[in-house]
């Protein structure tokens, strides 16, 4: 029974240390639902990151977005790379 303690009090200090790690992926996960919701609902397909950009130019992105309140990079970014599920006429 204390070695069975002692894992649940393992496992809850492993996620109360990570804590700001895991409630930034979930606010994450929730933030694209939410938009992809507003994307489907009026016919504009969905946003998925791909894998290729999603650490790299996607996060750095993200961050400039986060710390300036500038959207207009991020904004492009999705717009051409990482929008699935309509084809647009680009000019």
């Amino acid at each position: 029974m204390e070695i069975l303690q002692q894992k649940k009090s393992n496992k809850f200090n492993a996620i109360f240390n990570e804590k700001p790690a895991f409630f930034m992926m979930e606010i994450k996960r929730t933030s694209m639902m939410a938009a992809n919701q507003v994307m489907i609902q009026n016919g504009a397909g969905i946003i998925s990151v791909p894998i290729k950009i999603s650490g790299g130019i996607f996060l750095e992105l993200l961050v400039k977005f986060y710390e300036t309140n500038n959207m207009d990079e991020i904004k492009e970014l999705i717009y051409n790379h990482c929008i699935d599920g309509i084809n647009f006429k680009r000019e």
